[in-house]
């Protein structure tokens, strides 16, 4: 997989943005509803963790250059913090024969990969992970909680989404997510749609400036409730968390400005606080900037599979062109002034592993 191309050339007005994704980490169609896996000479099979990894590099290196107090979230990317068994299957049928070659083993820290993410967005660590409002098994909960301990001491924050709405979840979700060095998000419904009132868990009066200051986040993905778009940026503008990850649409279409970008950068007590804008790097929507309305399922063929929300489809992530999209994407969030960005859709690899079984024998 090539890297992707220089962005510096490709700032762009807040109008060229892409539409960030509804329920992200639930939008990859199941590859078993396809009827024949995708076989292809084991030599040829590529490495597609790898290949998110760079991606996730080279849009780091890009926005660091330009701004080095410019942060980068990860959601649903925390398993590529390890190499697979299935990368290590893939290195030792390509390194065959050869006495040369030392392959790491499987669970080696992908340290490069570390060293260019901020931090880490996980979904229903404690509640909601296979079921809305239900909590978390024990051995899901544990799993992740190893890994993520295991992550953080390379430096990157943990994040967590929490999918549960009763009020007794919501609160053991924040209390397990604080014993846990971890800032839990648990009030925004079923599709993040929502913008909850009343004082945030931790609220803090003090301004914010960094991750490791954050005490609580707000994840805001759907704006279609507020008709007004000033009603929307006010709703925003008068909540009291530390940070806030936001779809820059209002109603998946009318961008925010540099200027309104601003304003959400304080807290309704006025001190300062972090502000983040999402995309996607797995999916394509018919509502980015980039769409073009003769578009269709396999027309560019990088448009490779519906996914589940209508009007998205995954894409595959080598192709130059989606790489493209992803320079104008970030280099438009960053004109905007945002404080940063959370990459989502990361676990795209998942369906193109799936697609694509190894099959050596």
């Amino acid at each position: 997989m090539k890297t992707l191309a220089l962005f510096s050339s490709l700032a762009l007005s807040g109008l060229l943005l892409t539409s960030p994704a509804q329920a992200q980490g639930r939008n990859m169609p199941d590859p078993g509803s396809f009827s024949e896996p995708l076989i292809v000479e084991p030599d040829q099979v590529p490495n597609f963790r790898r290949s998110m990894r760079a991606i996730v590099g080279e849009i780091s290196s890009y926005a660091k250059t330009r701004d080095p107090n410019f942060l980068v979230l990860v959601r649903d990317g925390l398993e590529l913090a390890q190499r697979s068994d299935r990368e290590v299957q893939l290195d030792e049928f390509l390194a065959e024969g050869r006495d040369d070659v030392i392959i790491p083993s499987q669970g080696t820290l992908e340290r490069v990969y570390l060293r260019a993410v901020d931090g880490f967005v996980l979904d229903g660590t404690f509640c909601g992970r296979d079921e809305w409002d239900r909590a978390t098994s024990a051995g899901d909960t544990e799993d992740t909680l190893a890994l993520a301990q295991t992550v953080r001491r390379e430096g990157p924050r943990m994040l967590t989404v929490e999918h549960c709405g009763k009020a007794d979840l919501r609160s053991n979700a924040h209390r397990r997510a604080a014993s846990a060095n971890m800032l839990a998000y648990a009030e925004g419904g079923q599709q993040m749609a929502t913008i909850p009132s009343g004082r945030p868990w931790g609220e803090n009066a003090e301004s914010v400036m960094s991750l490791a200051a954050a005490r609580n986040f707000l994840l805001h993905e759907d704006s279609r409730s507020w008709d007004s778009r000033a009603d929307w940026i006010a709703a925003l503008r008068g909540t009291n968390h530390d940070l806030l990850i936001v779809n820059p649409f209002h109603r998946m279409a009318d961008p925010l400005t540099r200027e309104e970008v601003q304003k959400l950068k304080y807290k309704s007590l006025g001190s300062r606080r972090l502000v983040f804008a999402s995309m996607s790097l797995g999916i394509a929507r018919e509502t980015g900037f980039y769409w073009n309305k003769d578009w269709r399922l396999g027309n560019p063929a990088w448009l490779s599979a519906p996914a589940t929300v209508p009007g998205s489809y995954v894409v595959d992530y080598e192709a130059e062109p989606w790489k493209d999209i992803l320079g104008r994407t970030i280099a438009g969030i960053m004109d905007l002034g945002f404080d940063g960005v959370m990459l989502e859709d990361a676990d795209a690899y998942l369906f193109w592993e799936a697609r694509m079984p190894l099959n050596f024998f």
